[in-house]
C-alpha cells in the first residue's frame, strides 16, 4: 500500500498520508542506512519501444503491477511514462497515440556508482518518484523507485523497533533478575530453579552454602538435591 486514511478516535476522516508524505518526514539519517543504488533499484525493467501503442502501454502495466514505462532506444532511455500521466488519459481522445506521445523526456538519471543518499536528495529537490540508473555509457541498468526506497528504509525502521523493544524487555529482566538477587540476599534463605524438560537444577550461592556446598559446585540432578536435604 502507498496511502492510509488516517481517522480521528470517533472515526471520522482525517486526511490521507502516501510514501511521499512519510518520505518528507524521515531525515537523511535513515537514508544514511541505504546502500548503493544498486541495492536498491528494479533490474526487471518495463522497456517499449517508443511508438508502442498506449493499449499495449497499459496492459504491460497492469500486468506487471508497475507504476512506470520505460521508452527506450536498445537500452538507452529516451522517456518516461507513470501512473500519475495515465489519469487524464481515460477518454476517446487516447486512441491511437503510443508512447512517445504521452512520454516525459529526457529521462532523469544518475550513474550506478553514485551514493543512495545523493540520489535521494536529487528525487527530493526535484519532485521525482522515478530515477533511472545508467552505466558508464549511459544505458539504463535499474530504476530507482520512491517506493523501493521507502520499502527498504521501512524494512530497516521495523528492524530498529523490534531491536528497541528487545533491548527494553532485556533490561526489564535483568532489572527484575538484579532485584530477586537482592531480596534472595537479603532474606538468608537462598532460591533453586528446577527445569522440567532437561531436568536440570539450578541454586544460587545463598543456598548452596546453606546445604554445605561451595560457589563452584552443584548437585547434577533432583535426586542430588534431595539427599542434601533433611529427611523431615
Amino acid at each position: 500500500m502507498r496511502h492510509l486514511v488516517v481517522l480521528t478516535p470517533d472515526g471520522a476522516l482525517a486526511g490521507i498520508a502516501s510514501e511521499t508524505d512519510f518520505r518528507r518526514h524521515l531525515t537523511l539519517r535513515f537514508m544514511q542506512r541505504l546502500d548503493d543504488l544498486q541495492s536498491v533499484m528494479d533490474r526487471e525493467l518495463p522497456l517499449l519501444a517508443p511508438e508502442t501503442a498506449l493499449e499495449q502501454v497499459l496492459q504491460l502495466m497492469l500486468s506487471l503491477n508497475t507504476t512506470y514505462v520505460l521508452a527506450v532506444d536498445g537500452r538507452q532511455p529516451l522517456g518516461i511514462l507513470t501512473e500519475r500521466d495515465l489519469a487524464p488519459l481515460v477518454s476517446e481522445r487516447s486512441a491511437g497515440l503510443t508512447l512517445r506521445d504521452l512520454m516525459h523526456s529526457p529521462v532523469h538519471t544518475l550513474r550506478f556508482d553514485t551514493p543512495a543518499p545523493e540520489a535521494v536528495r536529487l528525487m527530493e529537490r526535484l519532485g521525482l518518484r522515478h530515477l533511472g540508473v545508467v552505466d558508464e555509457a549511459g544505458q539504463i541498468l535499474g530504476m530507482v523507485t520512491l517506493h523501493n526506497l521507502m520499502e527498504r528504509v521501512g524494512a530497516s525502521l521495523l528492524h530498529e523497533e523490534g531491536q528497541r523493544q528487545a533491548d527494553s524487555l532485556l533490561a526489564q529482566k535483568e532489572w527484575a533478575e538484579r532485584r530477586l538477587a537482592l531480596a534472595t540476599e537479603a532474606s538468608g534463605i537462598g532460591f533453586w530453579e528446577y527445569d522440567l524438560q532437561t531436568h536440570r537444577i539450578d541454586y544460587d550461592d545463598t543456598l548452596k552454602a546453606i546445604v554445605g556446598l561451595t560457589p563452584d559446585q552443584s548437585p547434577p540432578d533432583l535426586a542430588g538435591w534431595i539427599r542434601r536435604v533433611h529427611r523431615d
